[in-house]
């Protein structure tokens, strides 16, 4: 399962970067031919800004990063966090432009909607996944699994093997010696 949060983490990662970095180092470029192959989804929606679309850029870029480094530390909480951030963007983007298609063909319309749609399900789907994996070591779950036993074995009423001393005797033994050194204390 690992590995599969792992690829979708990258697949998110690539996807944002692709997007971000184009905005940023050609932002004309970006606007007139966003996604690329003959399609020009975001210059259906107004005229251009070239600071609007490099901030863009930036964002993308930086979701890309957390991203990336979501992927390559795999921890719970920092993965949980990224894919929870993005939607709060990426549903809000998808009911927008589900409301409003500027001057898009039908078309391309469709595909954009899919692309948002599927910029919103792979982080739900991440999360679920997320959720339901164990992110420690085996080190890690070995030593809970070690701790574990050993705390059934305490509440269970441990007994030492022959020859050792018990718990109850040690404590004993501990308070007897207090109470001779007390007294050699006051001769």
């Amino acid at each position: 399962m690992k590995f599969l949060i792992r690829v979708g983490l990258g697949v998110l990662a690539a996807s944002s970067l692709f997007t971000g970095l184009w905005a940023v180092y050609d932002p004309e470029g970006w606007w007139e031919g966003f996604p690329g192959f003959g399609r020009a989804w975001v210059s259906a929606y107004g005229e251009y800004s070239e600071h609007l679309v490099t901030d863009v850029g930036g964002f993308f870029v930086a979701f890309g990063v957390l991203f990336l480094l979501a992927a390559i530390f795999l921890e719970k909480r920092f993965a949980i966090s990224t894919q929870i951030a993005w939607l709060c963007f990426a549903a809000p983007h998808l009911i927008y432009h589900m409301g409003e298609r500027g001057t898009l063909s039908d078309s391309d319309n469709l595909l954009s909607l899919e692309a948002l749609a599927f910029h919103v399900a792979l982080p739900i789907l991440l999360l679920v996944a997320i959720s339901r994996t164990d992110f420690r070591t085996r080190d890690e779950r070995e030593a809970d699994a070690w701790d574990r036993e050993s705390m059934t074995t305490l509440k269970e009423g441990w007994v030492p093997p022959p020859g050792e001393p018990s718990d109850e005797a040690t404590s004993a033994e501990s308070a007897r010696d207090g109470v001779d050194e007390r007294e050699n204390n006051d001769r």
